[in-house]
């Protein structure tokens, strides 16, 4: 399970921090490019020995809003079994 928010809007290139398991203290951030589809991870998290699972989770969210044209939330929750 993660949590995501909504920090910044530069242009066209939205960025978001990832809370994995909602544990701030192990933010990643992520920048998604609403046009394009750009996805960078622009700081990696120190979660466990996987943060870059998580800030792919959530990369890989906000592309299947860009492809289904829904609005891009301000913040959610992804958890999977």
């Amino acid at each position: 399970m993660l949590d995501f928010k909504l920090i910044r809007k530069d242009g066209d290139t939205w960025y978001y921090e990832v809370y994995p398991e909602g544990k701030v203290e192990h933010v990643s951030i992520v920048s998604f490019n609403i046009k394009t589809g750009e996805m960078n991870i622009v700081d990696l998290g120190t979660f466990d020995c996987s943060p870059r699972k998580y800030a792919c989770k959530v990369l890989n969210k906000l592309e299947d809003y860009r492809q289904s044209g829904e609005e891009y939330p301000e913040k959610g929750m992804i958890a999977w079994g």
